[in-house]
């Protein structure tokens, strides 16, 4: 059956929402989680203090870490899959919910055998009762992880954004009842977390239940070609991630924890200015799979060159404002954060306009330039990190995420053009009718 015909058919499961809809909700998602995660990280640091902050920062890193490695990107191909292939909706849910709970058991006791052994070996700073809190969290985090993809590949970015924006706003009402209590630590924080994760799974997979239809099925051959998508994508998320993370991971083993805490403040600072790109990401992956390569010709350079001049002017804003932002939020403690926010800024902001640039590749059916570029991001990552830490530290760090990130966000500059024929000034330079052009497509649907 034709794209087009299988549009036909199951057009009324995708949401119908105005692009100016589907906008608003995308940004106020990201606002919210920068609201709230925000506030998360403001009340963890204030009662914490650079050392607890560290421990907690560090124990979210394995467990998302861990989930990252093991989900295969699942989620992913359902985005791209439920706009290619919208007939296959049920069995695509089917085989999520049974990967998320299988596959989630499986990973699960594995890494219960080892969890003695391996806060000892590997991470000493995290007690076995983190680990195994943490634990609890890999099956609801998949759970999560596909049904958010089930969720925007029928277009429906309200619900994506409300489910994300609940999870921040959970773990922030729960470290803030701690703290009034007086009972909050590292173990509380966590377990706070986790709950939240849960209660948000259970939520974004009912969602997509009842939007795609209670009768869901399994297929085995729906899965095959869902792996052969997503383990392409599956490289590039882990080899993505680990580029995050990896220094973090090199900063506990080479510095301390304190050090780790004022690295991480600075590292959610400049991660402002990817809210806005996330935001374009989820509306294009989705509208460039329902729509075809036409729809992102027309959307993502124009979406590209607001989101790379809006991350310019907010990395002004940032220079300028960070120090006493950092003082009054995160107390005196966390102010040598700001001249490694200052070395992150340049990469941060030229990274800004590759989240909506690979959203468009993903949406076309090509995972495998994300892939290419961040083993090759990852790789450089590693090495530059393994130089600059041990002799310049925290420093060191920041200029190696700077390399890093603005080898990517040219890399994926790269493929785009290639692929789209669109110029580099028509992508990166804003234009004057710029303003106007948006505001006829958010009358659009």
């Amino acid at each position: 059956m034709s794209l087009e015909r299988n549009l036909k058919r199951v057009a009324s499961i995708r949401s119908q929402e105005s692009f100016l809809a589907k906008l608003v909700s995308a940004l106020g998602g990201q606002l919210g989680i920068l609201l709230f995660g925000m506030g998360t990280q403001i009340v963890v640091a204030r009662t914490l203090g650079p050392a607890g902050k560290g421990v907690f920062s560090l124990t979210l890193a394995v467990a998302i870490t861990l989930a990252t490695l093991v989900h295969l990107s699942l989620a992913t191909g359902n985005s791209h899959f439920m706009g290619r292939y919208p007939d296959q909706r049920r069995a695509l849910a089917g085989n999520s919910f049974l990967m998320a709970f299988l596959w989630g058991a499986i990973v699960t006791v594995l890494v219960l055998a080892l969890k003695q052994k391996l806060p000892v070996e590997y991470q000493p700073k995290i007690s076995p009762s983190l680990w195994g809190m943490a634990l609890v969290a890999i099956i609801p985090l998949l759970l999560l992880e596909y049904s958010n993809g089930l969720v925007m590949g029928l277009d429906w970015i309200k619900r994506l954004s409300f489910s994300l924006v609940l999870k921040e706003a959970l773990i922030l009402g729960g470290v803030l009842w701690l703290a009034t209590l007086g009972h909050i630590s590292v173990e509380g924080a966590v377990a706070i977390w986790v709950t939240a994760i849960v209660i948000t799974a259970l939520f974004q997979s009912f969602s997509a239940w009842s939007k795609i239809g209670l009768r869901i099925t399994i297929s085995p051959k729906l899965f095959g070609s869902m792996m052969l998508f997503s383990i392409q994508s599956h490289a590039a998320n882990v080899f993505s991630f680990l580029k995050f993370r990896f220094d973090f991971f090199l900063i506990d083993h080479f510095l301390t924890s304190s050090e780790l805490g004022i690295y991480s403040i600075a590292v959610i600072i400049v991660q402002v200015l990817w809210y806005l790109p996330k935001a374009i990401a989820q509306i294009l992956v989705p509208h460039i799979s329902w729509g075809g390569d036409k729809a992102a010709e027309e959307l993502t350079p124009l979406l590209s060159r607001l989101g790379f001049t809006v991350a310019i002017i907010g990395g002004c804003l940032l220079s300028i404002l960070g120090r006493p932002l950092i003082g009054l939020f995160f107390t005196n403690s966390f102010l040598p954060a700001y001249p490694i926010m200052l070395l992150l800024l340049p990469g941060a902001i030229i990274y800004s306009f590759a989240g909506m640039l690979s959203g468009d590749l993903i949406g076309r059916g090509l995972p495998r330039y994300a892939m290419f570029t961040s083993i090759f991001a990852f790789t450089l990552n590693v090495a530059v990190n393994l130089v600059l830490i041990p002799k310049f530290g925290l420093v060191g760090a920041a200029i190696a995420s700077t390399i890093t990130h603005a080898f990517s966000g040219f890399m994926f500059l790269f493929y785009f053009i290639r692929e789209s024929g669109v110029s580099f000034s028509d992508t990166m330079i804003l234009k004057r009718d710029d303003i106007t052009e948006l505001l006829q497509l958010m009358k659009r649907k």
